[in-house]
């Protein structure tokens, strides 16, 4: 990186023990920019009873993590995703995942189920990882992405909110949970005088779906770049996988109609099937056999590398390739994901949508 780090290791405002539902928070100073934050937990149970869990299991106890910044003239959220979304997100934009969390992760692609081995009143350790300096690129590019917080006119906080145990798991009992948070933040000491920032934002929204059928719209916000998208797929509450498959696994190169596509304002800018997102992101990032290499039901567009293989190359023009959604708004103009969706469970099917993108003019910061 361009900056010396500074690190620092924070806990809760509240008592650092939380129920089911309930929320925490982290006060965060503003003395520095914020190259990245890590939320530890650590959880465990006394005991339990023949549980089964939902598709995304221990991971899902922290439903979601929303910071918001304020810079004298507007207010707005920096982060708002969820804690699966986070790890996801991350193993995407580096290419790995700590061991710790990798031995809780749905890495299940050929049934979509999670099924984790796991003992009582044993302590499980989960990282939730937070990029705002992203991995993908090269200084000095990468540090004009640093949170800017020293420039904020009040500390933002950091929202853990809890899931309900429903959440968690849909059958069996736990008894005696319990869960410890720590926060790790990474920072860079700047050095140069007016150094640029832009503003960026990390969100995941989510859309249910009613029935199965091709080229299902759902809009995605426009203005701004965006440097990756990453459509995270509920085929039931249970089973993680690609939603353009009648089952896992399904996919015949005879098979001309199950696609996807990102248009703009109908024009076909990428068409797939979510496998081929799959094995290109398989190409792209250290995937193997091991628990956690493999995501299920995880498909990200890069648009930063926008190649198989390799980082964001020269730093220079390293933007050119992210999604444009500078669009007038009254321009009637639309950025749309269609899902060719094959199956739906009511209720339960669904497309969790998790984006980066920032808003600057994209040339200021192309160097070359």
């Amino acid at each position: 990186m361009q900056f010396e780090k500074k690190q620092d290791v924070i806990f809760p405002k509240e008592t650092n023990s939380f129920a089911a539902g309930g929320v925490a928070s982290f006060d965060i100073t503003r003395e520095l920019p914020i190259e990245s934050m890590f939320l530890k937990m650590t959880w465990s149970v006394s005991a339990y009873t023949s549980p089964t869990f939902t598709a995304e299991g221990p991971p899902a106890h922290v439903r979601r993590l929303v910071m918001s910044g304020a810079d004298g003239a507007r207010t707005r959220n920096c982060i708002d995703l969820s804690g699966v979304g986070a790890i996801e997100f991350s193993k995407h934009i580096t290419g790995y995942i700590d061991p710790i969390t990798g031995s809780q992760v749905n890495s299940n692609r050929a049934a979509g189920t999670y099924a984790p081995t796991f003992a009582a009143s044993t302590d499980y350790s989960i990282i939730y990882p937070i990029h705002f300096a992203l991995p993908q690129l090269e200084d000095p590019l990468s540090s004009v992405f640093l949170l800017p917080v020293d420039r904020y006119n009040a500390n933002p906080t950091l929202q853990v909110q809890f899931a309900a145990a429903a959440d968690v798991f849909s059958a069996g009992t736990f008894t005696g949970q319990t869960a410890r948070l720590s926060l790790l933040i990474n920072r860079r000491i700047i050095n140069r005088l007016n150094w640029p920032v832009v503003d960026a934002e990390l969100i995941e929204m989510n859309k249910a779906w009613g029935a199965t059928g091709a080229d299902q719209d759902w809009d995605i916000p426009i203005t701004g770049y965006y440097t990756g998208l990453l459509q995270r797929d509920f085929r039931t509450s249970a089973i993680r996988g690609a939603l353009d498959a009648a089952t896992i696994g399904d996919y015949s190169d005879a098979d001309n109609t199950n696609f996807s596509k990102i248009e703009l304002s109908g024009n076909t800018l990428r068409r797939h099937r979510m496998a081929d997102v799959e094995y290109e992101n398989d190409l792209s990032e250290a995937t193997g056999s091991g628990q956690g290499d493999q995501l299920a039901g995880s498909f990200f567009h890069d648009f930063l590398s926008d190649r198989v293989g390799g980082d964001s190359g020269d730093p220079g023009v390293a933007l050119g390739s992210c999604l444009n959604a500078n669009i007038p708004l009254n321009s009637g103009a639309r950025l749309t994901i269609k899902k060719n969706v094959q199956t739906v469970t009511a209720g339960q099917t669904r497309t969790n949508l998790l984006y980066h993108r920032f808003f600057a003019n994209i040339k200021d910061l192309q160097f070359a």
